[in-house]
């Protein structure tokens, strides 16, 4: 009989196998049982050598051949799951199974293992040597106990990982509802800096291993799960685990009728949280109140909403809205609903995509009801805030409303973003460079952040760091094209016109033409090139006949040509659309010629943005 690695016979191997593909947690018809069985087939056959990542990639989860593992992590996220399903199964129903099969993290050759026989019983002396390392044991223990809880009082942050789904369903909303409602609730306690979603699902999804996720993101907690479907039963597993150590400080498992889906997930989210705060010395008064449990149906929208909200682009945006507004139509005290409402208005507000004043209102509205419902609510205070600053240009009381809301939680995202953002309008440089500091340490991964950080230093005439920082978002999303926009302006006022002018011609050519035409038009003019700089100005003027709110990217060519007073035309008019690009003119370096000029000067006042320094 065949023999494999550890003097585990083949035929045996085989046998775990086909045991595990009768359980309940590695079903062969589940995705992980069919990865699971193609491995240790391939690996009993003799080629384990052939299991790579575009191979398996392609033979299991059926990528074209054009496969690339930078984009695309599927085969990754997938062998982390197996992984968590072995573990689980070999904790329980497999507990007593002779053998153990198990996918070594970075790798996809499974190995095999015989579980260790009962040895014969030591004798004196072994007994001595026995008591002394169980004696040294226990100092690690609490030697590592004790580093841990000095590392959480000095820093308590954690980030909340997906949960894993093990009833075979390719997308299950439990564990999405999950994972965003603990990270939400767990950011309302003011003292522990929690992790943003969008992060940890990146760092999640480029390493399963703990430790290597605790330092990707810099927090000194984990916390990880599953959810498992039965007919009339839900089973949700959570564990809080030291990122330091790797060791596991806390586990629960839920058992709940399957009825309503949708409570067992808030009514499990807030059991988990009041653990979790209490391991980690956060006193339950931190909290805002709890949240509210809505009907099934609202809460199935909402859920819907969500998938959509993350798509980020206008078309999923628009289906957000019409599905929040059936939620708050049917429920109306849905807090989180109104909020996420607000929250998109804010948005499409931002970007333009709808009559401003009207936009403006709807978000203003849901922001004061989310509000009312929950004073605390840190979304509903974001957007009220912002709104203050895009329709009423009332930034004082934009920035208050922005720091109450941070004083609340200090885990928002869109607060610390929204600051920065205003406070680099304002000129103040340094203190949006610190907010986003502290945003980039919640949201260690986001190509966002690392944008609005180059973006403060192009405004602030920081060249070359503004180039670097921009490289570092290409790092994470070399397909998005504003940084590539901060490459080209930021070499193009060191005079570097050819390198300026091939960065944004890139940018057009990646389909990025309308934020990149008024840039590339200036950039032109300043080279010398005036003739293709009015070939792209007209392009502009013709698509803004068609209604598009573009009076700022005319008024770049302008200023780029020499037409001053044109520009001043183009910017007035911008003003009175509401164009949220205008909202930099004071410290856009494109503009650096207008400085001082009367029209421009009186513009800025309307606009409530500080006055220039005079010669």
């Amino acid at each position: 009989m065949d023999v494999l690695p550890n003097d585990v016979p083949l035929e045996r191997a085989r046998a775990q196998l086909e045991k595990l593909l009768s359980s309940r947690l590695l079903n062969a018809r589940t995705r992980p049982g069919q990865f699971l069985s193609f491995i240790v087939e391939e690996t009993l056959a003799g080629r384990g050598d052939a299991l790579k990542e575009t191979a398996l990639a392609i033979q299991i989860f059926h990528r074209k051949p054009t496969f690339d593992p930078r984009i695309d992590s599927i085969v990754r996220v997938e062998a982390h799951n197996l992984r968590k399903r072995l573990r689980e199964y070999y904790s329980t129903e497999g507990a007593n199974d002779e053998i153990r099969i198990d996918i070594p993290v970075g790798a996809y050759v499974p190995t095999f293992q015989l579980r260790a026989q009962p040895s014969v019983a030591p004798n004196r002396d072994y007994r001595i040597w026995i008591a002394a390392a169980a004696a040294l044991v226990i100092f690690a223990a609490s030697t590592v106990a004790f580093r841990w809880a000095r590392n959480v009082s000095v820093n308590p942050s954690i980030a909340v990982l997906a949960f894993h789904n093990l009833s075979g369903a390719e997308e299950d909303p439990l564990c999405l509802g999950l994972s965003e409602d603990l990270t939400i609730q767990l950011a309302r306690f003011a003292q522990l800096r929690v992790t943003s979603r969008s992060s940890a699902a990146h760092a999640q999804s480029q390493s399963s291993d703990i430790r290597a996720i605790g330092q990707a993101l810099s927090v000194g907690s984990v916390l990880e799960g599953s959810v498992w479907r039965e007919a009339k039963r839900i089973r949700i597993t959570a564990q809080l685990v030291d990122t330091a150590s790797g060791y596991q400080r806390w586990s629960e498992s839920y058992e709940r009728e399957a009825g309503d889906p949708l409570a067992v997930e808030a009514e499990v989210a807030g059991a988990i949280v009041d653990a979790v705060a209490h391991i980690l010395g956060m006193s339950a008064q931190q909290a805002t109140s709890p949240s509210f449990i809505p009907a099934p149906d609202s809460r199935r929208l909402y859920w819907e909403s969500r998938l959509l909200r993350r798509l980020g682009t206008p078309e999923a945006r628009a289906k957000a809205i019409q599905l929040l507004e059936q939620v708050t139509a049917k429920d109306p005290g849905y807090v989180d609903a109104w909020a996420a409402l607000s929250n998109v208005y804010l948005t499409s507000t931002f970007h333009q995509e709808g009559a401003f004043n009207e936009l403006a209102a709807k978000t203003r509205r849901a922001a004061e009801r989310a509000i009312l419902l929950d004073p605390g609510n840190t979304d509903g205070l974001v957007a009220r805030a912002e709104i203050e600053w895009l329709d009423e240009r009332n930034w004082p009381a934009a920035e208050a409303g922005l720091r109450h809301a941070l004083k609340l939680n200090p885990s928002s995202p869109s607060a610390r973003a929204w600051l920065a953002t205003g406070l680099v309008t304002r000129g103040r440089f340094d203190d949006a460079l610190q907010e986003l500091d502290r945003a980039s340490a919640i949201s260690p991964i986001s190509y966002v952040v690392s944008n609005d950080i180059a973006t403060a230093l192009y405004c602030a005439r920081r060249w070359d760091a503004a180039i670097r920082q921009a490289r570092r978002t290409l790092e994470v999303n070399p397909k998005f094209i504003y940084a590539r926009i901060i490459i080209g302006l930021c070499l193009a006022a060191q005079g570097q016109y050819a390198g300026a002018i091939s960065e944004l011609e890139q940018v057009a050519q990646q389909g990025g033409r309308g934020p990149v035409l008024g840039r590339l038009g200036y950039v032109l003019a300043r080279a010398g090139r005036a003739s293709e700089a009015r070939e792209l100005r007209r392009e502009l003027a013709s698509v803004e006949a068609q209604g598009a709110r573009i009076g700022v990217h005319i008024a770049y060519v302008d200023t780029g040509l020499g037409d001053f007073s044109s520009a001043c035309d183009n910017l007035d008019a911008a003003f009175s659309r509401h164009e949220t690009d205008l909202n930099y003119m004071a410290v856009d370096p494109v503009f650096e010629a207008l400085r001082g000029r009367p029209r421009f000067e009186a513009l800025k006042v309307k606009l409530g943005l500080p006055a220039s320094p005079s010669n």
